[in-house]
Formats: C-alpha cells, sequence, structure tokens
C-alpha cells in the first residue's frame, strides 16, 4: 500500500466517522488530493461512507496485521537543540518527507530519550534495517546529508516516523520523531513524559 494511503486508513482507525476535509487537515495536503485517497481505500474495501468516512472491518484487520510483528519502545520526552526545525524548513527535505511518508510533517521533531537498555538495543537493531531513504541533496553551497525513516505508531494514536539521520548528533539512546502534527499539544506532552512507541 502507499504510504500517503496507510496514513490515510491509520487516521480512519483512530478517528472514525471523519470527513476528507479533516483528513487533508491531518495529512496536510489538499480536500481534493485526500478525497482521492479516500476513493481509492474505498474501492479495495477498506473505507466506507455513509454520510462521512468509517474504516470497514477489513480495513481494521488491515491495520492490526501491520503491527503483529512490532516492536515496542518506551522513552521520556525532552526538548533538542531545535535543528529538527531548520532542517524540515528545507524544501529538499520537506517534498521527499510528504511523498515517502504520505504526510507534511510538522516543522520540527519530538525527541524520545530511551532509558532501559533493552530500548537501546531495539533501536541499534531498528538503525540496522533497511528504512525509508530520504536523499541527501545541494542548496547554494552547502550539502545536506540523507537519512533514513522507519514507520511507528506513537502512544497507539498517531502514526509517524522516526528519523535517523546519517550525520546523527544522538546516539542509540535517542529517537527523533516526525508527524502530521505537534505532537506536544495534541497528546499533552511535556518533558519527562512517558511514550511508548510501536515500530511497524
Amino acid at each position: 500500500m502507499k504510504p500517503t494511503l496507510l496514513h490515510a486508513l491509520l487516521f480512519l482507525d483512530k478517528k472514525p466517522a471523519r470527513s476528507s476535509a479533516a483528513l487533508a487537515s491531518f495529512l496536510g495536503t489538499s480536500q481534493q488530493t485526500a478525497f482521492r485517497w479516500l476513493k481509492s481505500l474505498e474501492r479495495e474495501g477498506l473505507v466506507e461512507k455513509n454520510g462521512k468516512y468509517r474504516i470497514t472491518s477489513k480495513g481494521s484487520a488491515y491495520v492490526k496485521n501491520l503491527f503483529v510483528q512490532e516492536t515496542e519502545i518506551e522513552g521520556v520526552v525532552f526538548t533538542g537543540m531545535g535543528e529538527g526545525k531548520y532542517y524540515l524548513a528545507k524544501e529538499g527535505y520537506r517534498k521527499q518527507f510528504q511523498k515517502a511518508l504520505g504526510f507534511k510533517p510538522y516543522p520540527g521533531t519530538l525527541n524520545i530519550r530511551l532509558e532501559s537498555e533493552e530500548a537501546m538495543e531495539a533501536n541499534r537493531q531498528l538503525r540496522q534495517g533497511k528504512g525509508i531513504e530520504i536523499r541527501g541533496f545541494r542548496e547554494k553551497e552547502r550539502a545536506y546529508g540523507g537519512a533514513k525513516c522507519y514507520r511507528v505508531l506513537i502512544q497507539n494514536k498517531v502514526g509517524g516516523a522516526i528519523i535517523v539521520p546519517e550525520r546523527a548528533h544522538y546516539t542509540e539512546e535517542v529517537v527523533e520523531i516526525l508527524a502530521p502534527l505537534n505532537l506536544r499539544k495534541k497528546l499533552n506532552l511535556k518533558d519527562g513524559s512517558k511514550i511508548i512507541l510501536k515500530i511497524e
């Protein structure tokens, strides 16, 4: 399934009976594009419309199966160095993220510090996986490095991605999260808040 359709389906799995406008707002795209994605899911029998769009039992089963072999990582929220906002403002990254992940990232990452050895080991293994490639690019005289992304479900509510830059500033004790919205505001998080990530 295309990333855009997957995130639309995840949205409806957590937010039943929604309109194409609500989906467009969540994913940072046009209502026309969101409507096209919903119609595609409807043709597959994963979504149905009865006034508003709802996920079907087939769609719910599809989402559940995605995370059957999931890895769970737990950590705490902390304030990072603020570099995520700078890099996410770059068009060379933003276009790739939207195409590869199916959503327009909120301009900033959520930083999670892992506290257990088990969580850090899971993060080390994750980084060895193939992931979703984001290519580096040049802008004027500066070169920007690539990254890998891994799909994740945050607090069992919001779909997003762990991003691992090629030139990472953090070690395996930290993960950075991309999402289509402000996770601190949406999930009522602050520094020190516990958070659970389920990796697809």
